[in-house]
């Protein structure tokens, strides 16, 4: 039996902290030349809501790639448009100028 500690890192106890549910989505393919092979499936295991899982951890431009993908693979979203501000290079690297 485990004895209830708290968070090995900050100290807290378990009351502070948050259940996770961490469903093994991994498999293992046989292929034909008899090696097997190890999958990920990206189908929620909850609702079977098929290729709806994305991957975390990766850097923003991955993310924002599979984002606007799902987006515009959607069956609802009639008017595929994508707005994407940013802030003008000009004004993230030049000094800021002051009259004197």
């Amino acid at each position: 039996m485990t004895e209830e500690r708290g968070c090995g890192n900050c100290g807290s106890n378990f009351e502070k902290m948050v259940a996770i549910w961490l469903p093994d989505t991994n498999y293992t393919k046989k292929l034909k030349n008899g090696t097997e092979k190890r999958l990920g499936s990206h189908d929620c295991p909850s609702c079977d809501g098929h290729n709806s899982l994305t991957i975390l951890g990766s850097r923003a431009a991955s993310l924002t790639s599979v984002v606007i993908a799902q987006l515009f693979s959607s069956v609802f979203n009639e008017d595929k448009k994508l707005l994407a501000p940013t802030p003008s290079p000009r004004s993230a690297t030049s000094p800021s100028r002051s009259s004197a």
